[in-house]
């Protein structure tokens, strides 16, 4: 799934927009603030991947993470460096 699609944080208010998400089936939709299930809030990713900028590296690294680790389906993270050849799983 694209950036358009915003993964959500169990317990924690709002979403966070993932560069690149990967869901297995079947896909648990999130809701709205009224409820109604959305199409374009996942709970449950598998894989998430970020690509680093030098505006979002920090942000990135630090504060999404922490709030990924908090996904029970997640198994894995990817972050992509776009200004040096450098991958980290």
């Amino acid at each position: 799934m694209g950036s358009n699609v915003k993964i959500v944080i169990p317990g924690q208010v709002g979403d966070f927009n993932a560069d690149v998400s990967v869901v297995k089936q079947p896909i648990v939709y999130g809701t709205t603030p009224g409820e109604k299930p959305s199409p374009v809030r996942i709970t449950n990713p598998e894989i998430v991947v970020e690509v680093l900028s030098k505006s979002t590296r920090q942000f990135d690294l630090v504060e999404k993470l922490t709030y990924y680790k908090l996904i029970p389906s997640l198994q894995h993270m990817l972050f992509v460096d776009q200004e040096r050849p450098f991958a980290s799983v």
